[in-house]
């Protein structure tokens, strides 16, 4: 049998480690805004508009001046990445909504739009990697077009290929903003 101050260590450690295991499952999101009364319930209508990458910050530089450093190759290979990014968006919410109705056009629904605010490309080396991370902001609109809810995401990503990161973010914060509507609806 352990000792009284060896228990209460083992206590401690098991109290400690269950709480970040707790923390690890909450929210992945921040709430800047939410409509009250919640006018979202399980019979309503979702349309996810095109993600917005106007005035994106590129580390810690506008996408213009990231743009002017690279070469006509990188250049073609980012604007191939930014359409990628916005299908893989729209990609993970459908990978996650489960049963939220999602439409095809906007009549009548509520309306997603996501804009990426900041966008760390990460690299990757045979000996040091550092992961590519995206920060958004999810605005929630009636169908009338006026704000209801709006939170804050963010993903990041490692791998080989920075289009490949930046995919994988943009997937995930689909999939994080279709959990949102989920616990936002009652799914």
């Amino acid at each position: 049998m352990p000792y009284p101050e060896e228990m209460r260590k083992l206590c401690l450690l098991f109290v400690s480690a269950l709480t970040v295991l707790l923390v690890g499952c909450g929210p992945h999101w921040v709430v800047v805004r939410q409509a009250t009364p919640n006018p979202m319930t399980p019979a309503a209508r979702f349309f996810v508009d095109r993600v917005s990458l106007e005035g994106i910050m590129i580390g810690q530089k506008s996408e213009a001046e990231w743009m002017s450093a690279k070469s006509g190759d990188t250049q073609q290979s980012w604007e191939g990445d930014k359409a990628a990014m916005l299908e893989e968006f729209s990609h993970g919410f459908e990978d996650a909504r489960d049963a939220v109705a999602r439409v095809e056009a906007p009549a009548d629904a509520f309306i997603i739009r996501a804009h990426f605010i900041h966008y760390e490309p990460g690299f990757y080396t045979y000996v040091v990697n550092s992961n590519a991370q995206i920060d958004a902001v999810v605005d929630i609109l009636d169908a009338h077009g006026t704000p209801l809810d709006q939170f804050q995401i963010a993903a990041s990503s490692g791998g080989i290929a920075a289009g490949s990161r930046a995919r994988a973010c943009a997937f995930e914060l689909g999939r994080v903003t279709a959990k949102y509507v989920r616990a936002r609806v009652g799914l």
